[in-house]
């Protein structure tokens, strides 16, 4: 009985020293900064908005019927889980121009800013922005951290 109880004892010690040890490696790994990829100058750069979680709360806060959410991950994904009133442009397969885009939310009064955002791994949503904002698009603002640091804050998803 006394063996049982400290090989539980020992156990819970190595699982709680595992979760720890996990934690750890997680927080020294984790890459808190935006991504380097950039195809813009540096002179661009200044213009090319790259906002976080607490700036597109506040415009789709602020003006909700002013902002576009794209989402520009794969249409599977999408499908999967979106941010609410997130729109699907799946770029490898839409066939939507970037000129088509540009056109429909230049010419459109209303609309304030369009938020580009997709998975933190994939550059393809970054991309994309960039297009748009090379494009003529200077409403165009991408979501760095990604559609994983909207469900990680547990915000609200459409599916």
């Amino acid at each position: 009985m006394h063996s049982t109880k400290t090989s539980l004892i020992n156990l819970s010690l190595y699982i709680s020293k595992a979760v720890l040890l996990g934690i750890a490696i997680f927080l020294f790994t984790w890459d808190f900064e935006p991504r380097k990829i950039s195809l813009i100058t540096e002179k661009e750069i200044a213009h090319f908005q790259k906002i976080d979680l607490v700036i597109m709360l506040s415009e789709i806060t602020k003006n909700p019927d002013g902002v576009v959410i794209i989402d520009a991950r794969l249409a599977d994904y999408y499908k999967q889980g979106s941010i609410p009133m997130a729109i699907s442009i799946d770029v490898s397969k839409d066939g939507k121009s970037v000129e088509t885009v540009v056109q429909a939310y230049n010419s459109n009064p209303e609309v304030k800013y369009v938020i580009v955002y997709g998975n933190r791994s994939d550059p393809t949503a970054e991309l994309f922005a960039m297009q748009l904002f090379e494009a003529g698009l200077d409403k165009v603002q991408f979501f760095y951290p990604g559609f994983e640091q909207w469900c990680v804050c547990g915000l609200p998803i459409t599916k």
